[in-house]
């Protein structure tokens, strides 16, 4: 048949390969290796030539290398490398059984000299023996370091540490709504109910009033308010008005400004029709009262001068809720009852 005779063929083939390689005397000679890359650029004297050896295949420099010199490396297989990591693996593959105590274990110090001889059997050169010993002592005291201990019960690697603790976790910030405000915003605001004790007029300006605004203190405070336009100058002097107090000192028409009167904005009909009237404090409210949150009480925590930032937040929550003065919705009350708006200003109008 036809593929009997082709097998028959392959055999005699394989059989006349095998007798050649056994056969030192036909195993060809070489000038250079031709796998390297740099052989056509060197050239060795006549006497050194590249040989395979005929167990390994492994190709020799003679007259330099007479024998394979790592014969156990070319066996194709993984045995060789299973021989030198035996010491890094703590000796699992290279004995089935853990050495008794006080015995030297295979990787130890007994491994260098071992890997020596072995060296040595399998056609090593002393140097490279020496340089084999080397590296299997030192394996052989990472793997002690590593976890061998006298006994050789200890595992290789260490055990898991424990999870770390949970960090407590951080208390929660208050709470922002509209704009941004938080309670410990408002309640570095110092706002009070005054009375308008004198409004004039500022020169060169028909917006303007200079008002002296009486809150409690030693000596009336000087405001000027842009409100000339929105409510009549008799209407705004002798009248009782909410006034936030620690903001910064600012310099209107050249003039110093220690106060602003506070009032609800509608701009709902655009800036020609914007209805701007005065924040109305309770008929017989105290002059001095301090403004607070319903619920709770004045503040303490008042600050000498507000910073704009923080009031521009403020500023953004206080808003008109069914007829009442708010922040984020909470009304603001003195002792003598709530801040309201005038009639005619529709809900969640500014206050500023």
């Amino acid at each position: 048949m036809a593929i009997d005779g082709a097998l028959s063929k392959c055999d005699e083939m394989i059989a006349l390969l095998e007798s050649s390689v056994a056969d030192k005397t036909r195993l060809p000679k070489m000038n250079v290796d031709p796998d390297d890359p740099w052989a056509s650029t060197i050239q060795p004297p006549a006497v050194v030539y590249k040989e395979k050896c005929p167990k390994t295949g492994y190709l020799m420099t003679k007259p330099f290398e007479r024998n394979c010199p790592m014969p156990g490396a070319f066996q194709g297989d993984v045995s060789y490398l299973d021989g030198m990591l035996a010491p890094i693996t703590s000796g699992k593959k290279a004995s089935t059984s853990a050495p008794a105590k006080g015995d030297k274990p295979a990787g130890g110090a007994g491994g260098a000299p071992a890997a020596a001889a072995g060296a040595a059997e399998g056609g090593m050169s002393k140097s490279q023996a020496k340089k084999e010993a080397k590296l299997a002592a030192k394996a052989a005291n990472k793997a002690k370091s590593g976890g061998g201990g006298d006994g050789g019960d200890k595992p290789a690697q260490d055990a898991p540490k424990p999870a770390a603790a949970a960090k407590p976790a951080a208390p929660a910030a208050a709470p922002a709504t509209e704009g941004g405000a938080t309670v410990e915003m408002w309640e570095k605001a110092m706002m009070k109910v005054g009375v308008v004790k004198e409004a004039g007029f500022v020169e060169n300006s028909d917006k303007l009033y200079i008002c002296q605004v009486e809150v409690g203190e030693d000596k009336p405070r000087q405001v000027i308010t842009g409100l000339r336009k929105h409510v009549p100058q008799d209407q705004l002097q002798g009248a009782k008005v909410v006034v936030i107090l620690n903001l910064k000192v600012a310099k209107l028409a050249g003039i110093n400004s220690e106060a602003m009167i506070m009032a609800t904005e509608d701009a709902t009909q655009g800036e020609e029709n914007r209805i701007v009237k005065l924040l109305i404090p309770p008929a017989n409210a105290e002059i001095g009262e301090q403004v607070h949150l319903q619920g709770g009480a004045p503040s303490d925590k008042t600050t000498k001068t507000l910073k704009s930032s923080i009031w521009d937040n403020v500023k953004g929550a206080l808003r008109v809720k069914s007829g009442a003065a708010t922040f984020n919705s909470t009304p603001l009350v003195v002792a003598s009852g709530p801040l309201v708006a005038a009639a005619g200003i529709p809900e969640n109008a500014e206050i500023k």
